[in-house]
């Protein structure tokens, strides 16, 4: 049966994304949150001044103090729509806010037709303790429970080894949400500026954790345009996580990393 539903083009997704940023740096600057540009979205900004050429995402970063109170605040506005870890169509440890106007079908995810739209991704910083073996012993547990826990989310999708693999991690998984707020309760265990680092624990990456100084104070930088704040540490930030980020990769990776088909809904 044809689709008839209207794609989206690469250039409109960005452009789509943006707005959404746009409108949350709106939001964030009335409610007094504090959010950094982060990852690509992070050495786009420093490196080429806007989206890296061939990204297909935006990520964000919070304190987690601000990122729980986004829960609280962000309600009903407009097409756009807040999803956390603690809902229940997220399959993620992390939050997005997407456009409801779209639909984004994300490979290996099943969503049996609930889908989010096009989206920016916002993942939360949290205090990490100062002795550093402590910090890979807490991020090893962290990563653990992110990973069982949103593959089960995600659902059984893709090849039949791939769907083997997801019922058999059920069976110790069973109750995938519980597994997430666990994780989130370990994220925690030092508050937010309590102690001499901050870190970034998740699925994606083994995280990385930073002097406290990185985020003392936020710098507005270019991007696509617009002057939207980074940490005033970003160069230590996007060292800790991929070493030297100003060198570009080789031209046959410089794809785009997710496998999505996006439509308008109507």
């Amino acid at each position: 049966m044809e689709d008839k539903r209207r794609p989206i083009s690469v250039e409109e997704h960005k452009k789509i994304m943006l707005e959404i940023l746009l409108y949350f740096d709106k939001f964030c600057k009335e409610h007094n949150l504090r959010y950094y540009l982060a990852d690509g979205s992070l050495i786009g900004c420093i490196r080429h001044q806007g989206f890296i050429p061939w990204d297909d995402d935006i990520d964000l970063e919070m304190p987690r103090p601000d990122w729980l109170k986004l829960k609280e605040l962000f309600v009903d506005q407009g097409p756009y729509v807040l999803c956390t870890p603690f809902d229940k169509d997220s399959r993620f440890h992390f939050s997005k806010i997407y456009d409801s106007r779209t639909i984004k079908i994300e490979n290996l995810i099943k969503y049996d037709n609930n889908y989010l739209g096009i989206d920016i991704d916002i993942f939360a910083i949290d205090g990490a303790p100062n002795d550093e073996q402590e910090f890979f012993d807490l991020r090893k547990k962290i990563n653990k429970l992110y990973k069982k826990g949103c593959f089960v989310k995600c659902g059984p999708m893709g090849s039949y080894k791939w769907k083997a693999r997801y019922y058999l991690t059920k069976l110790t998984a069973w109750n995938p949400d519980k597994l997430i707020r666990k994780a989130i309760s370990l994220c925690q265990t030092y508050g937010y500026g309590e102690t001499d680092y901050i870190a970034r624990y998740g699925r994606y990456g083994l995280g990385h954790r930073v002097p406290k100084s990185c985020y003392s104070e936020t710098l507005y930088k270019d991007f696509e345009g617009y002057k939207l704040p980074v940490p005033v540490g970003y160069d230590a930030v996007l060292r800790a996580q991929f070493g030297d980020y100003m060198q570009l990769p080789p031209e046959e990776q410089r794809i785009q990393h997710h496998e999505n088909n996006i439509f308008w809904k109507e």
